[in-house]
């Protein structure tokens, strides 16, 4: 017999209230498997109608040569003013305090303990329909947004579409919270339990 069980867990906290689309965030690593360059392309896609869209990466980048390539896109991109590098600090709960969307632009993502961690604090996630986050931890129009369509002009369409109504963006965050809620500690403790016994 196989048995599935979780192997992170994580708090729901009562942090955000954000339905706005003026601060957006990244937390993990910032290196090239992570897509950090499509990342920025969703936000320039996003600034053509927030104009003055904020993103925070929080994080540490894989090498001086990725971080010298990511800042040299951030100018060509005009983000300079859109885009704030933090320390990857531990715990990053006040991350996600002020923000209205996490966003990944990972091309194959596992299940992403960052956006576990976002959607604990009621922050809706936005990726690519990659292989385990799609369906698996973010569902589209549920708890988060997905494209199919590995584009960033794609995504971010899909993104403004979806914080042109508030309404809209409070049913994600609550679906988001009831989606962290099913991988607290209880529930992985819980579950390791049934498998030794």
């Amino acid at each position: 017999m196989v048995r599935q069980v979780p192997t992170i867990f994580t708090k729901v906290v009562e942090d955000n209230t954000v339905t706005d689309l003026k601060k957006v965030l990244y937390v993990g690593r910032l290196a090239p498997d992570k897509n950090i360059e499509g990342l920025l392309k969703i936000v320039a896609a996003l600034k053509q109608h927030y104009v003055t869209i904020q993103l925070v990466m929080q994080g540490y980048f894989a090498s001086t040569d990725y971080e010298k390539q990511i800042l040299a896109e951030i100018k060509a991109l005009n983000l300079v003013d859109n885009v704030t590098i933090a320390p990857y600090e531990t715990p990053v709960q006040s991350a996600y305090q002020d923000v209205g969307l996490f966003i990944s632009a990972s091309l194959s993502e596992g299940f992403g303990m960052n956006m576990l961690e976002s959607m604990a604090h009621g922050v809706p996630v936005a990726c690519y329909g990659a292989l385990y986050a799609r369906d698996n931890l973010v569902v589209d129009g549920y708890n988060g947004i997905y494209s199919d369509e590995l584009n960033p002009t794609a995504l971010a369409d899909k993104i403004i579409t979806a914080f042109a109504e508030p309404l809209n963006i409070m049913n994600l965050k609550v679906q988001a919270k009831a989606t962290a809620a099913q991988y607290q500690a209880e529930q992985l403790v819980a579950a390791w339990q049934q498998v030794l016994n």
